[in-house]
């Protein structure tokens, strides 16, 4: 559940003593030394100008530590030479000279008091002493200050050499207790080790009923100055490069007084409340610093001002040297302070805290600083839980050369920022708003309306940078954002450069939008270096949009050093879109071996790689085979999504899922993709791409699969399934895009450019060219929705599309829809209209060049496994050079049946509708069949108006119909020919049955059939009707084998044939059965 910030309390004021307090009044005012000042000459003789005081009640009863009240008596006061001559009037006290006795001595000491309170008091235009404080209460257990003012304070112009010291203006010592009330403290300037208030607690005789406190209420800090390193131990050495330099603390400093301070029972609570301090400078922690050897509990800071102060150290506002268990901030302002040399340009905290809270319109607003780490707040050694809330925030800090612009510390455990809350406009290094040196952190959430917008670094993690450690959760919720964060090196919005991710989670109308990584850095919003990203969820109603990569990979996300599985969730109708990278994936991209990418309801479009590959996802299992395979799937799921205008200039135009080639080049952690882990590796066995009910349009690739391209592995199989989608408009090969990308880019072993204008997969053969075929017509059987491979043998590939409309689509080679190498595929219950291809197949081509592994039937007896079925869809419109709809290459069968092919055109070369070869001189194997289809009005430049076969080993056709198609050369209907002289010993079954040819139409031979290749065995024509076909020679049929073999002619045999009878063959080469009421002796044509 998300972090709650603890309630603001203040902390409980300890007990009243047994005695009552000593009520004093002191007037302490020098004569107006500022000439003396500004002309640098001697002091006045004439120190003190006035000097009063007034004390009532309570007294002194010896050691501060006596718990017994006291007689009353006069307060114990021991005073500098110069106030001697005004003790007379004094009142309610016992004066007598310091044994000293120097003459440079004008200050006064309230001695062993138990409860003293001061009020209505003022020590002003006094120089600064080297003898004494000018005010100091000694063994005060209880010291109260009410409406006193401490102000034009200076040291002596005519002492200021490097070797003496000043003491500070107050300095109470052996406290358990302190007030400051209305206090002020202005125009105290170039003092030593302290501005104000130096207070030394007791640390040896603590009751927990009573434990010690500071509390500054309705007080103000302006135009204050510390300049050098002070006395009691109020210094601090800073550290620049190799040299260091003794510095002072701040106007409030908090201290043990005991010299070898022993751990406390009960630790020091501060609260402040009203406090405003305003243009001081000091040296570590300007207005409150609180030494080591400190025990702390709590600090509460309440409607407060930190505004231009100043620090040569750490901590401009405050710094905390001890361990701090609770500080809680509300209604606070820390502005403009600036912390020159050290950390923290507002607040410094050593040794950390276990709860920071901000809260109540808190706010961190152009806090500096100018050489380390944290422009408002950094703590060295971590913090456990950290709540930014009520619309608090942090806006323009700046940590320019170091890291955490807004916040840096070692440790992080958990970060809430919640109610509106916010951090923008930070800078630095690294981690614009927060920087985590390490972990393991447990999560940063941002819920109700809260955001990191607009942070920079000049390195990693525009807002988060997290340099090592686990980060179990990064949670966006409640109309939150990540928003215009920018990095120079990766990481645009959040980088974790080493160590895992457990969840990334967006959800409730919240956004990653607008983040930006240059020039050449990974994941415009999200980096994830060399670690296991395990999970990303974007869900109801959020955005991933408009991030860049703008010379790097992933848009939005990139994660590279993963051995684990990953699992990426978009629902809801959440977006991702307008990402941008440079490279590879538009959206994200990711090195992992396995998990799951599946977005349901979501709207994924706009997103460009524009010199890569995935114009949306570009995903690299890794790819080496000693690699483990324990039955696990990388799977990319997506169900009733819109998928549109996404663009690569490489391959896939939305998706890319194809390993790396091993072996990976080495590179350093968090550079890039080629970043690889070592150890142990599970690999998937199966990488599955199912896309349901869903819209893909207008998606484009320089190179391949202007959707989606996915190969297989040495080690995995491959499966992609489409059902109940439309696809329009989608292309591959687009010149403008493949423009942008490198050669190195486009060219990929599997899939070469301008190949599948929708989808371009691939299988692997092995090295003597065997391919693990999967059986397409046994593979169908499954349920579509189950995704249940029959086989996940590696190399392996099969695609099935059912119940699908594919409309418009192109690719400048082959396969304006669909282009499978070496891979198996089935299409049932399908549309494809007016698809175009500049080389082959308009709607789907298949290259399958190598011998498949599963058994290898012969001849129309045997039991077929096919690497092509295409059952009851439809082909209208479509074009190409060759195979005006579809183009086979392949050693299986092509089935094709119940399907309609319409006004396809084959603008080149053969096949308006279909054309089919096989890839190899050899007599077994590739086989055609065509049942119960009809071809209609298709078109071929050259042979095959309908179909186009090269010598196959079986072709048969049945119940099926060709209607009105057109050569321009010859087979208007159906054209079968020996392209390869070497062909000649091929066996040839070619079965036609049941089947009509009408007003087919050739310009030479051919009206309806064109056979060129010899029919050994004898070609079956059973029941076929042919009317109304025409041709220059053999409006039915031209027979023209290409050898005159009388002593072996081919032989058609013909059973049941219905209609015309004009046939053409080669004299002597053929012999015609079953027409015997027909002379063709000539060897030219029949006549009735």
């Amino acid at each position: 559940p998300p972090l709650k910030s603890p309630p603001m309390r203040r902390p409980t004021t300890p007990p009243a003593p047994a005695i009552p307090p000593v009520t004093c009044q002191l007037i302490l005012i020098g004569v107006d030394q500022s000439n003396a000042y500004l002309r640098g000459t001697a002091l006045q003789s004439r120190i003190i100008q006035q000097a009063d005081v007034k004390c009532l009640g309570g007294g002194s009863g010896g050691a501060a530590t006596t718990t017994t009240a006291a007689a009353v008596q006069p307060v114990n006061v021991t005073v500098g030479s110069h106030l001697m001559a005004f003790a007379a009037k004094w009142t309610g006290v016992t004066v007598s000279q310091k044994a000293s006795g120097a003459d440079d001595d004008w200050g006064l000491t309230f001695n062993n008091v138990l409860y003293l309170r001061l009020r209505d008091s003022v020590v002003r235009d006094l120089p600064y002493s080297s003898r004494s404080t000018l005010l100091q209460c000694s063994n005060c257990s209880r010291f109260e200050l009410l409406n006193v003012t401490l102000t034009k304070l200076r040291p002596a112009p005519n002492n200021t050499k490097p070797s003496i010291l000043f003491y500070g203006p107050l300095h109470a010592t052996n406290v358990s207790y302190v007030s400051l009330t209305n206090f002020n403290c202005s125009d105290v300037r170039d003092a030593h080790g302290w501005g104000c208030v130096f207070l030394q607690y007791n640390t040896r005789n603590v009751s927990a009923s009573a434990p010690p406190a500071l509390s500054v209420v309705g007080s103000s800090f302006q135009g204050n100055s510390i300049t050098r390193r002070g006395l009691y131990g109020t210094v601090h050495s800073l550290k620049i490069e190799t040299a260091s330099r003794p510095v002072g603390l701040g106007m409030v400093v908090v201290g043990p007084f005991d010299p070898v301070p022993l751990p406390s029972t009960a630790p020091l609570d501060i609260f402040l409340s009203g406090v405003q301090a305003i243009e001081n400078s000091g040296g570590f922690g300007t207005l409150l610093s609180v030494m080591s050897n400190m025990t702390m509990g709590s600090m509460s800071i309440v409607a407060s001002q930190f505004l231009d102060n100043i620090a040569d150290a750490s901590g401009a506002a405050i710094s905390l040297m001890s361990l701090v268990k609770i500080i809680k901030i509300n209604a606070t302002q820390f502005e403009g302070n600036t912390a020159i040399y050290g950390d923290g340009g507002a607040l410094f905290l050593a040794n950390g805290t276990s709860v920071l809270s901000i809260a109540a319109k808190s706010s961190f607003v152009k806090n500096i600083v100018e050489a380390g780490h944290g422009g408002a707040i950094h703590a060295v050694s971590g913090v456990q839980v950290m709540h930014l809330a009520s619309a608090s925030y942090f806006d323009e800090n700046s940590a320019a050369f170091g890291n955490g612009g807004a916040i840096s510390v070692d440790a992080l455990g958990a970060l809430n920022v919640t109610g509106r809350s916010y951090m923008s406009r930070n800078v630095a290094r690294n981690g614009g708003a927060l920087y985590i040196g390490g972990g393991p952190t447990s999560s940063i959430t941002l819920e109700n309306g809260s955001e990191f917008s607009s942070n920079y670094v000049t390195e990693y993690g525009g807002a988060v940078a997290v340099a090592a450690g686990r980060l179990g959760q990064i949670s966006i919720t409640g109309s939150s954002a990540l928003l215009y964060n920018e990095a120079q090196t990766g990481g645009g919005a959040i980088a974790v450069l080493s160590g895992d991710v457990g969840r990334i989670r967006l959800a409730d109308n919240s956004k990653i939008a607008e983040c930006r990584t240059n020039p050449s850095g990974d994941g415009g919003a999200v980096l994830v270096a060399a670690g296991n990203l395990l999970h990303i969820e974007v869900m109801n109603g959020s955005e991933v949009r408009d991030n860049v990569a703008v010379g790097g990979s992933g848009g939005a996300f990139a994660a590279y050093g993963n051995m684990r599985a990953i699992s990426v969730i978009v629902n809801g109708s959440s977006s991702l879109s307008g990402n941008v990278a440079g490279m590879h994936g538009g959206v994200a991209a990711f090195t992992v071996p396995y998990g799951i990418v599946r977005l349901d309801g979501a709207n994924v479009s706009g997103n460009v790689a524009t010199s890569g590959n995935g114009g949306a996802f570009y995903l690299r299992p890794p790819a080496r085979t000693d690699l483990h395979r324990l039955g696990e799937t990388f799977s990319v799921v997506l169900v009733n999504i819109t998928l549109t205008d996404n663009r690569a200039g490489g391959s896939g135009g939305a998706i890319f899922m194809a390993p790396l080639p091993p072996p990976p080049p080495s590179k350093p952690v968090g550079l890039g993709p080629a970043t690889t882990r070592v150890g142990e590796i599970i690999n998937a066995d199966l990488y599955l791409i199912a896309v349901a009910n869903s819209t893909v349009q207008r998606n484009m690739a320089g190179g391949a699969g202007g959707a989606v391209l996915a190969t297989a592995s040495e080690t995995s199989g491959l499966r992609v399934h489409f059902a109940n989608c439309t696809f329009d408009a989608n292309r591959a090969g687009d010149m403008a895009l493949a423009a942008a990308a490198t050669e190195e880019v486009l060219t990929n072993e599997l899939v070469d450019p301008g190949l599948g204008g929708v989808v371009a997969v691939a299988g692997l053969m092995d090295d003597i060219q065997l391919w693990p075929s999967i059986n397409a017509a046994a593979q169908a059987t499954l349920s579509p929705s189950s995704y249940e491979p029959i086989s996940t043998a590696s190399r392996s590939c099969y695609l099935a599309i059912s119940n699908s409309v594919f409309t418009n689509s192109s690719a400048s080679a082959n396969g304006g829809v669909l282009h499978l190498t070496t891979c198996t595929a089935s299409v049932d219950r399908s549309l494809f209209t007016n698809n175009t291809a500049g080389q082959s197949a308009g709607a789907i081509a298949m290259s399958s060049l190598g011998i498949p592994t599963s058994t290898i039937p012969e001849g129309p007896a045997a039991s077929w496994w096919h690497s092509l079925l295409v059952r009851n869809s439809t082909f209208i419109g479509n074009r190409a050079r060759d195979g005006g709809a579809i183009s086979t290459v392949t050693s299986g069968m092509v089935g094709l049946y119940g399907s309609v092919f319409d006004s396809n055109v084959a603008l080149g070369v053969h096949g308006g509708a279909v054309s089919a070869r096989s890839p190899l001189s050899m007599s077994f194997g590739h086989a055609l069949e065509i049942s119960s289809c009809r071809l209609t009005s298709n078109f071929a430049y050259a042979y095959g108006g309908a179909v186009f076969t090269g010598v196959m080993n079986v072709v048969r056709i049945s119940n099926s119909s060709f209607v009105s198609n057109a050569a321009q050369d010859s087979g208007g209907g159906f054209a079968l020919v020996m392209e390869n002289k070497d062909d000649i010993a091929r066996l040839i079954h070619l079965e036609i049955s049941n089947t009509e040819m009408l007003r087919n139409t050739a310009t030479r031979d051919g009206g309806a059939l064109y056979l060129a290749a010899a029919m050994l065995p004898p070609a079956v024509l059973h029941g076929l009707t042919a009317r109304n076909n025409t041709a220059a020679r053999g409006g039915v049929l031209s027979m023209i084998p290409p050898y005159s073999w009388e002593w072996m002619p081919s032989v058609l045999i013909f059973e049941e044939y219905a209609g015309d009878m004009d046939f053409y063959t080669r004299e002597g080469s053929v012999d015609i059965t079953g027409l015997s009421e027909y002379d063709h002796d000539d060897g030219k044509s029949l006549n009735p």
